[in-house]
């Protein structure tokens, strides 16, 4: 959270941190919303991308992974994206899964769901979504 943060005090008028949520256990979810014009009224009628990391819990690398590729893009690399879309970047979708990586199993893939008896028993969270566009 804290490179999300330093990335938003780097481009203001570019970047605006967002939490989006909590998680089961209570930890913030946190997005960069990335645009030209992210402040403006004009940024919210924009077309809309958005990229993930750490969907599964050990794939530690994917936290930087998105992260860099924010500053990728605040720094050019991609001529035109933030003038016609607006990006969000969420390096860490799971952040309980990612903590108790870090704290009880480092092969650990899903989410802490828990069951009725107060085991974890988690929930892979990519195989939650509609095989078919919503929209």
């Amino acid at each position: 959270y804290s490179r999300m943060y330093s990335i938003a005090a780097a481009n203001p008028d570019r970047v605006d941190v967002v939490n989006i949520g909590q998680s089961t256990e209570g930890r913030p979810i946190l997005a960069m919303r990335l645009s030209n014009d992210v402040h403006s009224e004009e940024s919210k009628n924009k077309p809309r991308v958005i990229v993930t990391g750490n969907i599964h819990a050990r794939e530690w690398i994917t936290n930087d992974v998105v992260a860099t590729a924010s500053e990728k893009l605040l720094a050019g690399d991609a001529e035109g994206a933030l003038e016609d879309m607006e990006i969000w970047m969420l390096p860490n979708v799971n952040p309980d899964g990612y903590v108790y990586t870090r704290e009880v199993d480092p092969l650990w893939r899903k989410n802490t769901m828990r069951n009725d008896q107060g085991e974890v028993t988690g929930v892979d969270l990519n195989r939650q979504f509609p095989h078919f566009p919503m929209c």
